[in-house]
């Protein structure tokens, strides 16, 4: 591809000009807005996930998700004891939490605190995901 400006064979029409890095970037651009919601959309989908199976109290038990940078676990349990189902985040994409545990009380679904997690993309941005006291999950886009 050219970066130079090419113009078409009618002279004076220039509504097809486009330089070709500007469409590259464009598409870059446009890719990291994608795998940046897909981040915050999964942070946010396993969370409601675990919320809803402490809620039917499937097993019997209280359901949480582990928050690293760059990946999440969903698992059984009042504690994260090193095993559940792992979710790596999209690349470049990750979180400010590292050690977090989210647990979401059989039943109520009510986490007994206010958690917050920022999901960032060095060039989409962030998104602030908020876990009230009662377990509701919010995100500021």
């Amino acid at each position: 591809f050219s970066s130079r400006r090419r113009h078409t064979r009618l002279q004076g029409d220039w509504s097809s000009d486009v330089c070709s890095s500007d469409l590259i970037g464009a598409l870059h651009s446009l890719n990291d807005s994608v795998v940046f919601k897909n981040g915050y959309t999964a942070t946010y989908q396993l969370l409601e996930q675990a919320r809803s199976r402490a809620m039917a109290s499937v097993a019997n038990s209280s359901h949480g998700v582990y928050i690293m940078a760059t990946n999440l676990t969903i698992f059984e349990g009042d504690t994260y004891t090193g095993s559940g189902r792992v979710v790596p985040l999209p690349a470049n994409v990750t979180t400010d939490q590292s050690g977090l545990s989210i647990i979401f009380d059989r039943l109520s679904g009510e986490t007994g605190s206010l958690n917050t997690i920022t999901v960032s993309h060095p060039r989409a941005g962030s998104s602030t995901v908020t876990i009230n006291e009662t377990g509701i999950i919010d995100i500021d886009e």
